[in-house]
């Protein structure tokens, strides 16, 4: 059922319960049944936000409302939203696999996640992630993370706040919390630009230095505008094939896998409904939860609440100041 977030009337507050993380004294704390709707709202007055890019429904099972580093700073907490109609409790014991989808603003990482697992999750230029939303996928032990995109744009409202540079280490911030916290990652590109592959890159070193066994990249091409099997293959091989040693699928085209430390595996769609896409859309979207299906890693016994709670007492030292997370 579809859950607003704004504007509900203090009847119907029982559709989602919120979790308050407070950071205070280096350690993180969370605590429940906190009037959630009215703290809400009073952020946004606080914040001057729009309140038109919050004000719709979801069909997400959690919600972590992480907004701004700044505006974090000032109310020392982030919100963790539960939809009361979901199998998923984020203050139990669940086994899971975490895959979250990473990458540019409007680059199609919701629309991927609908293709991927049969979803409907609001999806388009007019929709805008907000903070972490979670779906668990009961049955494949999977819990799903989709994230805000990457360089959106930011508010000039009058404020005493460096909007660019907030946007910049919220955006910093939230890609070191998804990196921690996933057991695979896909990042979601239409052409791979520089940029792209800068951020690739960073999650290769950061995964050269983990203690833990090296997660492999999974980087899906959204080649929404093409509608040509020749061009998508030309495409794929000039910003793929051409520019990373590596080995190309026996099991279908657009599909890459460059010799990285770890493996970095290129899939390829195309438009829906034209050449290309009947070409390769449902073969490779097959493959890659196929990959995410059968990968070594297996599913762990996670409490969502405390593993956030966890990294939060790691990150926010490394990107608040003392001066501004003091209580």
């Amino acid at each position: 059922m579809p859950h607003n977030i704004v504007d509900v009337p203090d009847s119907e507050a029982g559709l989602l319960v919120g979790v308050g993380v407070s950071f205070c004294a280096g350690r993180a704390s969370m605590s429940t049944n906190m009037p959630l709707f009215q703290q809400l709202k009073k952020n946004l007055a606080d914040q001057d936000e729009e309140t038109s890019v919050i004000e719709r429904c979801t069909d997400y099972d959690c919600i972590l409302w992480m907004m701004s580093l700044a505006d974090f700073a000032k109310s020392k907490k982030i919100w963790l939203l539960r939809a009361l109609s979901s199998d998923f409790d984020p203050e139990t014991i669940h086994d899971v696999r975490v895959i979250s989808v990473v990458g540019l603003f409007n680059k199609g990482k919701t629309f991927l996640l609908n293709k991927l697992f049969g979803l409907r999750l609001p999806s388009g230029k007019t929709q805008v992630t907000q903070g972490l939303s979670f779906v668990y996928l009961k049955e494949r032990r999977m819990l799903l993370i989709d994230s805000p995109g990457v360089q959106s744009t930011v508010s000039y409202k009058a404020d005493n706040i460096d909007r660019v540079i907030d946007a910049q280490s919220t955006e910093a911030f939230i890609f070191e919390l998804v990196s921690q916290v996933s057991d695979h990652i896909i990042f979601v590109v239409n052409d791979f630009t520089s940029f792209e592959q800068k951020y690739v890159q960073m999650f290769e070193q950061k995964e050269q230095i983990r203690s833990k066994p090296a997660r492999e990249l999974i980087v899906m091409h959204n080649l929404c505008t093409t509608v040509d099997p020749t061009e998508a293959e030309n495409l794929f091989g000039k910003q793929i094939t051409s520019r990373y040693d590596g080995v190309e699928s026996h099991l279908g085209n657009l599909f890459y896998t460059a010799r990285r430390n770890p493996p970095v595996h290129h899939f390829a769609i195309c438009k829906e409904l034209s050449e290309a896409g009947e070409r390769f859309n449902s073969s490779n979207i097959r493959l890659l939860v196929e990959h995410l299906e059968h990968a070594k890693k297996l599913p762990e016994p996670i409490i969502l609440k405390e593993l956030i709670r966890q990294r939060l007492e790691d990150l926010i030292p490394r990107f608040l100041p003392q001066d501004r997370r003091c209580c």
